[in-house]
């Protein structure tokens, strides 16, 4: 995907868009909207750990079309990727350690900053942040080499650690929080796991294609009709 491979037919991809548009303006019909989040390519932030010789990117791929179209096509969305190569030779944050396989909590830290001021953004009102105590950052790292373990490696790599910052919901002032309902994959869940949820006043979950997140109200496979309006009658952005 990352080398541009396997490309999704162009015309699969505008239509996929379009569809999103049209869920979007029927969202906003009924007074809520619509948030595209694209949640960061560990393979394009990290292309150096690649093995030699694919490394190099032979097109745009599925990625850069799908972005474009949406754009096109007036989507709110959040481009993580762009965002985590920008920042990536200025901070010593690593949003994706070479041994983990989701965020760090360091670098969902920064995506549910931005992700939430986006928000703020698109109802027009003040929205709750996330914040930490700079100093206690130091002190709080975690083993984050989980994509390691599912190697079942003889000789370990070495210990990976990441910066574990404690979050806290700054929202003292913060009269109506708003109602998101989230579908993801499972990059949202280290936003879940920092404390993200503590933002909404109403944060319903529903993630697909992950066995984990069962502990969620639902997964994509146990989805309906009735579930899935009554969730959206209580948000007011997807």
């Amino acid at each position: 995907a990352y080398q541009g491979k396997n490309p999704i037919e162009s015309d699969s991809i505008a239509n996929r868009m379009q569809r999103a548009a049209e869920i979007r303006d029927l969202l906003r019909d009924r007074g809520k909207d619509l948030l595209i989040v694209f949640a960061g390519c560990k393979a394009r932030y990290s292309p150096e750990h690649l093995p030699e010789g694919t490394g190099q990117i032979n097109s745009p791929g599925n990625y850069a079309h799908t972005l474009k179209i949406a754009q096109d096509l007036g989507l709110e969305c959040i481009d993580f990727n762009t965002f985590f190569h920008l920042i990536k030779d200025s901070t010593r944050c690593v949003p994706v350690s070479k041994q983990g396989h989701l965020w760090t909590p360091c670098g969902a830290g920064l995506a549910a900053d931005s992700l939430l001021r986006c928000i703020q953004r698109m109802l027009g009102r003040e929205v709750p942040h996330l914040r930490t105590k700079r100093s206690e950052i130091a002190r709080t790292l975690f083993e984050d080499n989980d994509l390691e373990k599912q190697l079942n490696l003889i000789f370990p790599f070495g210990d990976d650690q990441s910066v574990c910052p404690p979050y806290e919901c700054g929202s003292e002032k913060i009269i109506q929080p708003p109602n998101v309902f989230v579908l993801s994959d499972a990059s949202y869940l280290t936003l879940v796991r920092i404390g993200i949820g503590q933002c909404f006043g109403r944060h319903s979950h529903w993630c697909y294609a992950v066995p984990e997140c069962s502990k969620y109200p639902a997964g994509l496979g146990r989805m309906n009709n009735e579930k899935l309006v009554r969730e959206l009658e209580s948000c007011e952005l997807v």
